[in-house]
């Protein structure tokens, strides 16, 4: 794997080059940070301020921080829990700083684009609603000769069913303009998540197909500047290297020669350069190892103060490392870490263990009925492929977990009592559809058969656990009647075999029969009465009650939804049940007959929530349960 650091320091040197941080047992679960001030929980988005010095946004707090590039103390700009200030930014992707020294944001949950106060930290959304649908990154230049304009990626789609691309933003009074698509347009945009702005050249990222896209804002026309070789279809690439893995941000040269992307799937920095495409590791800890020092966990932010400074956001570590002109890693500032890192899923396993699938850290968690913490599977426990954004779990048998990965578009087995890892379908293992699971669920009556939802696809999946072969459930135009699926997420089956999906594009709930593939819209976009629904993450059916997560806006509650009219009732969150509010919740499961077990992946623990009063306690976190 070469994977020499994850969280355990394995050689004295080592240990002496970092002596910032502490000395870590093979199971323990802690990590001393880097420089002072407030603590990053899910670093993304990264942005220059001045020479040396950098403001980022917090996905997980929504915080906004300044870091000093030379001392890695952190200063907080903005607080996103104090509502005095504005809109609370509850998954800010990308931010920007402008020659005049503004910040802008792009939210995910908001829609919107934020500007934010460097002085003061008030919060102040600048584009129309309904303007953006998921705006991704965000950059800044005179794209058309004029003044300095905002870019942001918009990975919706227009009316055509077009995938967006980059929209101009005008900072000074929010007005969102959509780039002509040159009438001739043979380039599409698949899901554009970073972009970089030098002068009026705009270059585009897509996430997993390995595409870099320059934009002509005038005229629309778009031109393939790198793009990785596809050896299924034998269809050539655009530039020479190593492909892209995946593609979440992208940093460029002042003088707009070269590219830089924060490989998540790699965990590489890739250079590329504009004029031939051609791509060349600057440094990676995944494989073949290029530099030295401490090991990327979640690389995904990256800006570039030149080719020999680099900044990458890291959102496992959490915190900043900077990449010198050799390749090699060193800390800028850190949290510290411990319990958790961005637990995604989870189920309760036959014997009542929870197993959490932590995002963040790369690793599968078992938490016993005091909130004590072991090391399932990950680093320093088991044999196999590494986890690369383990996303969700569910069990097998007694002995085998299965752990759908988000990164390697994979599911693994992983044994139980060795920790180690097999695939079970993925890439080179089974035939069929990629699956690019984001909720995993078992057949009631055929433990062979995983359903999953597909994020890629749109579509709800089977994958034969003997014999890896995928097949399509449902799917729009593909497979079944009904209203098209748009980024399903959660999966959960009925007794009675039906399949129960939230879909987070359209923010609402679907039950899919899978005999027939057939669709049915059971609550949301206009359909039921109650809390609207603005982040549809996990389901889980409760002795035949449908609950739903919803993670967005105001609402950040379990919603339980009436399988008839769609109507949706809060069963904890605001103004229902005590205790810690949720933060953002991702998933859950059912502990007893009457207590579920939720995933916050902003506050990072596991919740525990009586089912018939919504009352809330911390179960498993940093300060409750301890490591083993």
């Amino acid at each position: 794997m070469g994977r020499s650091i994850k969280f355990i320091f394995k050689s004295f040197l080592l240990l002496t080059a970092f002596f910032v941080f502490g000395l870590y047992s093979e199971s323990e679960i802690t990590f001393a940070g880097v420089g002072t001030g407030p603590e990053f929980n899910n670093p993304r988005g990264t942005a220059l301020d001045g020479e040396t010095d950098l403001i980022f946004a917090d996905f997980a707090s929504g915080n906004i921080i300044r870091v000093d590039g030379k001392t890695g103390a952190r200063t907080l700009i903005s607080d996103s829990s104090k509502a005095d200030l504005g809109p609370a930014l509850s998954a800010p992707a990308g931010i920007v700083v402008l020659s005049d020294k503004r910040i802008f944001v792009s939210d995910l949950n908001l829609r919107a684009v934020v500007e934010v106060n460097r002085d003061n930290g008030k919060r102040t959304v600048i584009t129309e609603a309904g303007a953006f649908k998921t705006p991704f990154g965000i950059a800044s230049g005179p794209v058309n000769g004029g003044k300095e304009m905002l870019v942001v990626t918009e990975t919706g789609s227009d009316d055509k069913e077009n995938v967006i691309g980059p929209v101009i933003v005008d900072p000074d009074n929010g007005k969102v303009t959509q780039i002509p698509r040159a009438a001739d347009e043979t380039v599409n945009f698949n899901d554009p998540r970073a972009i970089a702005v030098n002068g009026s050249n705009i270059y585009v990222g897509n996430l997993g197909d390995g595409t870099i896209i320059h934009t002509d804002p005038s005229s629309g026309k778009r031109k393939i500047v790198s793009l990785n070789p596809n050896p299924k279809t034998k269809k050539a690439g655009v530039g020479e290297g190593e492909p892209f893995g995946d593609i979440l941000d992208l940093g460029i040269t002042r003088d707009g020669k070269y590219l830089f992307t924060a490989d998540l799937a790699k965990e590489a920095v890739v250079k590329v350069d504009t004029s031939n495409g051609n791509r060349t590791i600057v440094t990676k800890t995944f494989g073949e190892m290029v530099g030295k020092g401490l090991d990327f966990v979640n690389p995904i932010g990256i800006e570039v103060a030149s080719e020999t400074n680099i900044v990458v956001a890291d959102f496992g570590l959490p915190g900043l490392v900077r990449v010198d002109g050799n390749g090699d890693r060193t800390v800028l500032t850190s949290s510290d870490f411990a319990g958790f890192g961005g637990p995604r899923d989870l189920a309760v396993l036959s014997d009542g263990t929870v197993a959490v699938a932590d995002f963040s850290t790369e690793r599968l968690i078992a938490v016993n009925r005091n909130g004590d913490r072991t090391l399932l599977s990950g680093p320093s426990r088991g044999a196999g492929t590494g986890f690369n954004g383990p996303v969700s779990v569910i069990e097998l048998d007694a002995d085998t977990i299965a752990v759908a990965e988000f990164n390697q578009f994979a599911i693994f087995a992983v044994d139980r009592k060795t920790g180690n890892r097999k695939a079970i379908t993925g890439d080179g293992v089974g035939s069929g559809p990629t699956v690019s699971a984001r909720g995993i669920a078992l057949h009631p009556t055929d433990s062979n058969i995983i359903y999953a939802t597909s994020f890629s696809r749109d579509a709800v999946m089977a994958v034969n656990r003997k014999t890896g072969e995928r097949t399509i459930v449902s799917k729009a135009g593909t497979r079944g009647d009904g209203p098209a699926l748009s980024n399903p997420l959660g999966i959960d089956i009925a007794k009675d075999g039906t399949i129960w999906v939230s879909d987070l594009g359209n923010d609402s709930i679907f039950k899919v029969d899978p005999a027939t593939g057939n669709r049915t819209l059971v609550s949301g976009q206009n359909r039921g009465k109650g809390p609207g629904i603005e982040n549809a993450f996990g389901i889980t059916i409760l002795d035949g009650r449908v609950i739903a997560v919803d993670s967005g806006g105001k609402t950040r509650a379990l919603l339980e939804i009436n399988q008839t009219t769609g109507d949706r009732t809060v069963i904890s969150g605001p103004g229902v049940g005590t205790g810690p509010n949720f933060g953002n919740i991702f998933s859950m499961d059912i502990l007893d007959d009457k207590t579920l077990v939720v995933s916050d992946f902003k506050t990072n623990v596991v919740i525990a929530v009586d089912a018939s009063t919504g009352n809330r306690r911390i179960f498993s976190g940093a300060k409750v349960g301890k490591n083993n």
